[in-house]
């Protein structure tokens, strides 16, 4: 067992900050990050994309502008306080510059809109206002009230909703996309009619029931820069996921330091 910190006289390993990583449930999604970041240079390397030293003398300099290490000194310092050495803080750079390059590849104008094209659906996103009520008969009987005087929904949910975070605002949802719901409630929602008023729904393994106005629905468009953020992103997970596939990953749980 490798010794990582000393706090007084007791030392403290590798392996205990592994295992604090997945008590704190951090592991998996750190150990994503690291698969995938190593999956692009594999891409990387089999197309044969370099660097030039132009380029890495300039993400160096841009890297220790951003950490403040303006002379030689203080990059000597701050590897040796983090346990580093120069050879690896250039391959560190290096690995940087290779996987942006990679991914420029493929997160493009042109394939960001091919893409789009393909899921613009998924993209929609939908504005509404709800309100939370527990128990089925008051819900109900609130559901009758707004059936008859719609232009209320905003004063009953702030008189009677229990989400704490809207009813201030009348209820008042933003950006609701198709992937944060269920497929029932996706249907409904993207195929109403805005300003409709549906529910009660039903929280499950709750008493509690959910009354839903359609604000505005949202047609995606590319010249939304969040649609565009998305979009680059669904391109990523995508690509990484479909390479992934090819490759034998092994590790888990099971592994030690």
């Amino acid at each position: 067992m490798t010794a990582l910190i000393r706090i007084q006289e007791e030392i403290f390993t590798n392996e205990q900050f592994v295992n604090y990583l997945k008590f704190s449930n951090e592991f998996q999604a750190l150990m994503e990050g690291f698969i995938e970041k190593r999956i692009i240079l594999r891409e990387a390397k089999e197309k044969g994309i370099s660097l030039t030293e132009t380029e890495i003398q300039q993400a160096s300099d841009d890297f220790r502008r951003c950490m403040g290490l303006h002379r030689v000194s203080d990059t000597q310092k701050w590897l040796d306080e983090n346990g580093l050495t120069l050879n690896e803080f250039e391959v560190f750079i290096k690995e940087f510059l290779l996987s942006g390059k990679m991914m420029a590849t493929i997160i493009n104008k042109e394939n960001m809109e091919n893409y789009f094209r393909q899921h613009a659906p998924g993209f929609d996103t939908v504005d509404i206002c709800r309100i939370v009520i527990r128990g089925e008969n008051k819900a109900r009987e609130l559901m009758l009230l707004l059936c008859e005087e719609p232009e209320k929904f905003a004063a009953f949910a702030k008189k009677y909703s229990l989400d704490e975070e809207t009813r201030d605002i009348g209820g008042y949802v933003r950006g609701l996309c198709r992937d944060m719901m269920n497929e029932d409630m996706e249907a409904r929602l993207f195929h109403a009619e805005e300003g409709e008023i549906m529910g009660p729904f039903h929280i499950s393994n709750s008493d509690i029931y959910e009354i839903i106005r359609i604000a505005a629905r949202k047609p995606a468009t590319m010249e939304d820069a969040a649609v565009r953020e998305k979009v680059a992103e669904s391109l990523r997970k995508e690509w990484v996921e479909k390479h992934r596939e090819n490759l034998i990953i092994e590790g888990g749980s099971s592994w030690k330091n």
